[in-house]
Parts: C-alpha cells; sequence; structure tokens
C-alpha cells in the first residue's frame, strides 16, 4: 500500500507539468491578444485604438509577458 501512495505522488509532478505545458501552448495560440479581446476589435468593432489606449495596450503586454517570445513567457 506505500509503494502505490508513493507511486502516485511521484506521478502528480509530471501529470501537473504536462497539463500547464499544454494549457499554456493552447492559451498562446489562440488567436488575437487579451487587450483586442478587451476592446472589442477582435470580433470586429473596428474602432482604431487612439494614443492613451495605445499606452496602456503596450504597458499591459508589458506586464504580462506578452510583448516576449512564447519560450520567454512561460
Amino acid at each position: 500500500m506505500r509503494t502505490y501512495i508513493i507511486k502516485r505522488i511521484l506521478l502528480i509532478i509530471p501529470t501537473l507539468f504536462i497539463i500547464t505545458v499544454m494549457s499554456y501552448g493552447m492559451m498562446r495560440l489562440a488567436p488575437g491578444d487579451p487587450m483586442q479581446a478587451s476592446q472589442g476589435n477582435l470580433l470586429g468593432g473596428g474602432a482604431e485604438m487612439r494614443e492613451g489606449e495605445s499606452k496602456a495596450a503596450e504597458a499591459f503586454k508589458k506586464y504580462y509577458n506578452l510583448d516576449k517570445p512564447w519560450y520567454v513567457g512561460y
């Protein structure tokens, strides 16, 4: 019984690693970015970003590492 529990606990580590890598990959492969989706531009809202909004978008991307390659963001 003890070996069964130890095996199960040790299998948690690779399982959680695989789950996090897969979920991160799916989020990075999704079209658009979170800033576009929050402003409605992803669905064709069409409004161009103004000066202040583009600065806010850049700050948002920098804060959440969306301006870096995928392997750096993870």
